[in-house]
């Protein structure tokens, strides 16, 4: 399975969003001219099964879209801003 983490010391696959973990405190400008979106993942693949790997990121891209099709613009502020927040007590 595939963890969201900042940490990229394992050996596990790990996801992580740059713009918002290892580039947070990068000026939104300088973000955007380096390449860091917000759409932008990274992930470092670990030693799990590749077939497993790939189930998971499947679910987890359908889950994605089902969400998403259900989330209007203030639910998305509200979305974002949790998020945010969560990011600045980790």
């Amino acid at each position: 399975m595939a963890l969201f983490a900042a940490s990229l010391g394992g050996a596990e696959t790990l996801v992580t969003h740059p713009s918002t973990i290892t580039h947070a405190e990068m000026p939104d400008e300088e973000k955007e001219a380096r390449g860091f979106t917000n759409s932008l993942i990274r992930i470092a693949v670990g030693f799990e099964n590749i077939d497993d790997l790939i189930e998971d990121f499947k679910q987890a891209l359908e889950k994605n879209k089902k969400i998403k099709g259900k989330i209007d613009g203030n639910e998305k502020k509200e979305l974002e801003k949790v998020q945010k927040n969560g990011n600045e007590k980790n």
